[in-house]
């Protein structure tokens, strides 16, 4: 029984396309104006800087940020700062961005997930990449979602279509992004 089963599986292997080998890159928490308790941002601008430089000397297939690019929600000049850095990264390089709590609250509402896909797009989206699906959801309403009840039901019924999708197309890698862990 096993070795029929182990044949199988390596029938199988044998059909699908060979992939070329890639990695990413997944930064969290550059959190603009956490270290000075939103005085100013220097320290941040520094650390991403640096995390930036690093990206483009690497050169991954894409870049993941998890959350949490500002310490307070919807702040202008920490929206401006993040997205001055990143738009630093190299062309080629997509960057995923997902929302934390420090970007739309720890409660969430309507209003503040706006705000959020105004400046930083969709809250929740697929991207892919070279036989992965990225799944990138909006956790902070999984985890708080009292005054986003309905959003959070929109993403779920969006999420299981997308795995079934996935599922439909034999896609062999799915990665779930999110801010807080499931």
């Amino acid at each position: 029984m096993r070795s029929s089963a182990l044949a199988f599986l390596l029938m199988v292997a044998a059909s699908l396309p060979a992939a070329e080998p890639f990695f990413f890159v997944q930064l969290a928490d550059p959190q603009f104006g956490m270290f000075t308790d939103n005085e100013d941002f220097a320290q941040e601008t520094a650390n991403l800087e640096f995390a930036v430089a690093t990206i483009n000397r690497l050169h991954p297939a894409f870049v993941v940020v998890s959350g949490d690019m500002l310490n307070r929600p919807g702040d202008a000049a920490q929206i401006r700062e993040y997205q001055r850095i990143m738009s630093r990264v190299g062309p080629g390089i997509p960057v995923y961005a997902l929302a934390g709590n420090h970007d739309i609250g720890n409660a969430p509402s309507p209003a503040a997930i706006a705000t959020y896909t105004n400046h930083f797009g969709p809250d929740h989206y697929t991207f892919r990449h070279a036989g992965l699906v990225g799944i990138v959801l909006n956790s902070v309403i999984i985890h708080t979602p009292q005054q986003v009840a309905p959003q959070l039901a929109e993403q779920e019924r969006w999420l299981q279509a997308e795995l079934q999708q996935a599922r439909q197309q034999g896609t062999p890698h799915i990665v779930v992004f999110g801010h807080h862990p499931w």
